[in-house]
C-alpha cells in the first residue's frame, strides 16, 4: 500500500503563521502598556491582563508546563493532519495557528498564558483562545457537512408502516 503526503497549501501555512503573529504582536502591545492596564474600550469590552497557568475558564490552574507538553503534541498532530484534504486545511490552519501562540506563551518562564480580552463577565480570553474556538467550530462544520446522510422516511429510505 502506498500512502500519499500531500503538502500544504500556502495559504494553509500563512494563515495559521499569520494567527500566531497577530497573537504575540496583541500580547506584546498589552505587556508594554500593562502599567495603563485595565482599559475599558467600550461598554463592556475592557483590556485587562491575566497570566493563566490553567486552560479555559481556568480549569488545572497551576499545571502549565503539564498543558505546554500536552500543547505541543496537539500541535504536532495538526501539523500531521495537514495532510488531509484541502477541506479541511482552513479550520486545520486556525486551529494551528491558535494553539501555537498559546504554546509560545506556556514555553516562557512560568507556563502561563497572557490573556486580556475582557468581556462583561466572562472569562479573559486572547487572540490564540478565539483562533481555537473558530477553528474548531469550523471542524465540526466541515465534518457534518461532509457527514454521509441518513436517508429521510419521507424519500422511500426510511422504515415502512404496515398497512390496515
Amino acid at each position: 500500500m502506498r500512502v500519499t503526503v500531500r503538502r500544504p497549501p500556502l495559504l494553509t501555512v500563512l494563515v495559521a503563521l499569520g494567527i500566531v503573529i497577530a497573537d504575540q504582536a496583541s500580547k506584546a502591545v498589552v505587556l508594554a502598556f500593562a502599567d495603563r492596564l485595565p482599559y475599558t474600550v467600550a461598554g463592556g469590552l475592557r483590556i485587562e491582563l491575566v497570566r493563566n497557568t490553567g486552560v479555559s475558564f481556568s480549569l488545572f490552574t497551576g499545571s502549565g508546563f503539564v498543558i505546554a507538553g500536552v500543547a505541543a503534541v496537539v500541535v504536532a498532530l495538526l501539523v500531521l493532519f495537514l495532510v488531509l484534504p484541502r477541506v479541511y486545511s482552513m479550520p486545520l490552519a486556525i486551529l494551528l495557528g491558535g494553539s501555537l501562540g498559546n504554546l509560545i506563551d506556556r514555553l516562557h518562564a512560568d507556563g502561563s498564558v497572557v490573556d486580556f480580552i475582557a468581556v462583561y463577565w466572562w472569562p479573559r480570553w486572547n487572540i490564540a483562545d478565539a483562533a481555537i474556538v473558530v477553528g474548531a467550530c469550523l471542524m465540526v462544520l466541515t465534518v457534518v457537512r461532509r457527514a454521509p446522510h441518513a436517508p429521510r422516511p419521507d424519500d422511500g429510505g426510511g422504515p415502512q408502516l404496515p398497512d390496515g
